[in-house]
C-alpha cells in the first residue's frame, strides 16, 4: 500500500501579529549620520561657492548668500534680473556635481 501522508515541511509561522511586527521593527536600519569629514568636505564646498559669487563681475551677486541644509547647497538673496538669477546657479553648478552636496536649491528673488 503506498504511504498518502503530506510532506512535512520546515516552515515557522509567525505566532501573533504583535511579534510580526516587532520583527519587522528590528529589521530596520538607522540612518546613519554624516561623519566629520563628509560634513568638512559640504562646509569647504559651500565656501567656495560663496567665493565665487563675491568673485563674480555682477555686484548684485555678491550679496547672494550661500547655505547648506543637508547635501543641498541653498542660494539665498535678491538679484535684479532672472539673468542673474541663473548665473549665480551656474556659477556653483559645477562645485555641486563634483562633490557631497547633491543639489542646488536657487532661492534668489528677481527685483521688480
Amino acid at each position: 500500500m503506498m504511504d498518502l501522508k503530506p510532506p512535512t515541511a520546515s516552515f515557522s509561522t509567525p505566532q501573533s501579529d504583535a511579534s510580526v511586527s516587532q520583527h519587522r521593527m528590528l529589521s530596520v536600519v538607522p540612518l546613519a549620520l554624516p561623519d566629520h569629514d563628509t560634513v568638512e568636505l559640504a562646509e569647504r564646498v559651500i565656501e567656495a561657492a560663496r567665493q565665487r559669487l563675491q568673485t563674480s563681475g555682477y555686484y548684485a551677486l555678491r550679496h547672494v548668500q550661500c547655505k547648506r541644509s543637508g547635501t543641498t547647497l541653498v542660494l539665498c538673496g535678491r538679484v535684479p534680473s532672472f539673468y542673474q538669477k541663473q548665473l549665480a546657479q551656474s556659477l556653483v553648478m559645477d562645485l555641486v556635481k563634483a562633490t557631497v552636496i547633491e543639489r542646488i536649491d536657487n532661492q534668489v528673488q528677481v527685483a521688480e
